[in-house]
């Protein structure tokens, strides 16, 4: 059961609206000092991309869930000469522009991304899980934020920017295991829906 609270307060922040007393609304990069991004070696270099080489995120892999795998791969001598970064398991993705904008992911593996991921590093301020629900719920809030004409952009200053509400750790965890649960139910009744059609 989710905990209820006698005291609330405004947040400040339209989307979130109010929030209880003890919480606070917190742009993200004080709570998440390491926001990063990466690169795309070049893919007219064969030596740079191999089927058993190291994880390499791109958006398209992206699914609002866990991400336990990359559909590239990238070999240890594009790492070297492209000078790429290696983000740690349960960080947040999301991803800034294209066809997946707005779409977030929680990283189960060490993996290099390309530029269109915004990657928020795990902080011991912050459960990474409430994070990505954070994430998911603030979806229309940053695309609301997005510049651009036909393609809509997402920067990681905009992300860096957005303030999300921030309770006790305690709490962050019960919210993040409440969702699990609730999440799992639904997931489980669109799989058996999609099974009748």
């Amino acid at each position: 059961m989710m905990k209820k609270y006698d005291a609330y307060k405004d947040s400040g922040v339209k989307w979130i609206g109010e929030i209880p007393n003890h919480w606070e609304a917190i742009k993200i990069s004080r709570v998440h000092p390491i926001i990063g991004s990466g690169t795309t070696p070049l893919s007219s270099r064969e030596d740079y991309y191999s089927e058993k080489g190291l994880n390499w995120l791109q958006t398209g892999d992206l699914n609002n869930g866990l991400i336990t795998e990359t559909s590239k791969k990238i070999t240890p001598k594009a790492v070297d000469e492209c000078k790429m970064k290696f983000y740690p398991i349960h960080s947040v993705v999301i991803a800034m522009y294209g066809a997946t904008i707005g779409k977030v992911g929680l990283l189960d593996i060490e993996t290099a991304t390309n530029q269109a991921c915004c990657i928020i590093v795990p902080s011991k301020r912050i459960c990474p899980k409430y994070t990505f629900y954070s994430f998911i719920i603030a979806k229309e809030e940053l695309l609301l934020s997005s510049f651009g004409g036909g393609q809509p952009n997402i920067s990681q200053d905009i992300i860096r920017k957005l303030k999300v509400p921030v309770p006790p750790l305690s709490e962050q965890q019960s919210i993040a295991s409440y969702l699990d649960v609730k999440t799992e139910k639904i997931d489980k009744m669109i799989a058996k829906a999609e099974k009748k059609t």
